[in-house]
């Protein structure tokens, strides 16, 4: 391709999804925001000229083909000419929320652990029954999306018998991971205790390749059907924006601060977790200067990335169109972990910070602004 990705911001695709963001290349795939049919949305991109094109689209068509409440719903799938150049794309729901991004402030309660359970053995008894596998089963990939728990549909494709077999064996790992923060490795003996039940027993069985994914769900839900949908309750705090869908990037945004709970320390074979893939920019030579509001831990976020010069970058455009809001980056330079935030605002109450998302929006900011709590 000729042009970087980014340069695509503002392109129309398919005449109805304007690429209103760039939110990084994932194995060289672009993935944008944009607004579907139900709000906020995610594009991917892929050139339509590499020997793995009609791969790539077969793959996303067939998730697309398969609906299900605990899977990221697939909006539509095509190709079109962006620029002269022939690509491929997928459009999906947004995700608000990533349970990776929780788990590395708190473990999970137990209700929401049994409901992250729920969601992940429910659509893989889905996927199953119809010959499909999704290969990439981890907090990385399991995201919330209003008040459903659901997995990533990018990896989805068919598969064989071994290969669900290791979907089982990532669940009941990650299922250990909600509760303990820590990711076992798939060999015997995998310590449990720490495990509420029937959590513990089910986590084991997977690991230990004795269930399939009905089955698990089966012990889960003692009273009903493995073909039953029962949706999620569970809500996840919110999470940054994350690179992350196990060699797939998963767009979450907000910040949400949350209560850290302590966990019961027990032995377990760990293996570290798949890397984010992160995006690389050329460095911004001055970020802008703090916004003249109110201090308090209620703030505008317009917009969140893993790098600061891009989040930099951002809040130079933001101040150039709208002087007054005088956008600040968050946190400084070389003080962030994952994540810069680009604010629009602060405030002392959460009122007082609903006016200024207000007046945000009002003065032409996206609609996928929001407001939340910083920790202290």
């Amino acid at each position: 391709m000729s042009y970087q990705w980014r340069d695509l911001i503002g392109a129309l695709l398919s005449n109805k999804y304007r690429l209103t963001e760039y939110l990084g290349d994932v194995d060289g795939h672009g993935v944008f925001a944009t607004n579907a049919e139900d709000g906020a949305a995610i594009v991917r991109l892929a050139r339509d000229e590499t020997p793995e094109a009609e791969q790539v689209f077969q793959q996303w068509s067939a998730a697309a083909r398969l609906p299900h409440p605990a899977i990221i719903r697939s909006y539509e799938v095509g190709k079109d000419e962006l620029d002269g150049t022939p690509v491929l794309y997928t459009v999906t729901e947004r995700p608000d929320d990533s349970l990776a991004e929780v788990l590395r402030g708190r473990a999970l309660t137990a209700d929401e652990a049994r409901s992250v359970a729920d969601s992940i053995l429910d659509a893989l008894a889905y996927l199953h029954s119809h010959g499909s596998v999704h290969g990439q089963i981890a907090p990385d990939n399991i995201v919330a999306i209003k008040d459903n728990v659901k997995l990533s549909s990018w990896p989805i494709r068919q598969g064989t018998d071994a290969e669900r077999d290791a979907d089982v064996v990532a669940a009941g790992q990650t299922i250990v991971e909600t509760i303990t923060q820590r990711r076992p490795a798939d060999v015997l003996p995998v310590d449990v205790r720490a495990l509420p039940s029937p959590l513990g027993k089910i986590a084991r069985a997977c690991i230990e390749r004795k269930l399939t994914a009905s089955g698990a769900l089966a012990m889960l839900r003692p009273s009903e059907t493995p073909k039953e949908t029962k949706p999620s309750t569970f809500r996840l705090p919110m999470g940054a924006l994350v690179a992350a869908l196990a060699g797939v990037v998963l767009l979450i945004f907000g910040v949400r601060s949350y209560e850290s709970r302590p966990t019961v320390p027990e032995k377990v074979a760990v293996v570290a977790p798949p890397q984010a893939n992160r995006e690389r920019a050329a460095p911004t030579a001055v970020a802008p200067a703090p916004p003249k509001t109110s201090a308090g831990n209620w703030v505008v976020v317009a917009a969140i990335y893993r790098d600061y010069d891009l989040a930099a970058k951002r809040a130079e455009q933001i101040a150039r169109k709208e002087k007054s809001w005088q956008p600040e980056v968050y946190p400084p330079e070389g003080q962030g972990g994952h994540r810069y935030m680009v604010l629009l605002g602060r405030a002392e109450t959460r009122k007082e910070a609903e006016r200024i998302l207000a007046r945000a929006r009002s003065a032409g900011m996206p609609s996928d602004t929001y407001l939340t709590k910083l920790k202290p």
